[in-house]
């Protein structure tokens, strides 16, 4: 017997996963890339060689990380293990980009980076904050 995926739970996970997504990618691209805060992960190497780089943008280099760790990802833990991972990569690096195309940011949106660094600072409720 087949199981039915389109059930309600699984599309208020999807909306919620999305949802957190997109939050935190107006949070990098409004608060962390402008300010050049590169706290790590792949958003913190993405600003990092942007400044380098001046040519692409984070959402590019977002692409490039992203996908070299989703390599990484199949080689040492299966294609099993890696569904969700690699849609939430792929959908945040998309989601950058997006935000960078629709709203592009030249410098910070004040000369006060202490807000920047409190949206940014807890990575624990980094979607939820950057939403606020």
């Amino acid at each position: 017997m087949k199981k039915n995926i389109f059930t309600k739970d699984n599309l208020m996970f999807f909306i919620i996963l999305n949802l957190g997504l997109i939050f935190t990618a107006v949070g990098i691209a409004i608060f962390k890339t402008p300010n050049h805060f590169a706290f790590g992960g792949t958003s913190g190497l993405s600003i990092i060689l942007s400044t380098l780089f001046p040519k692409w943008n984070v959402g590019a280099f977002m692409w490039i990380v992203n996908a070299a760790l989703v390599v990484l990802g199949f080689f040492f833990l299966g294609i099993r293990s890696m569904g969700w991972t690699v849609y939430s990569s792929f959908a945040l690096s998309f989601y950058v980009s997006a935000c960078e195309a629709i709203y592009p940011l030249s410098s910070p949106l004040t000369h006060d980076v202490v807000p920047g660094a409190l949206f940014c600072s807890d990575p624990s409720c980094s979607g939820s904050c950057y939403g606020i």
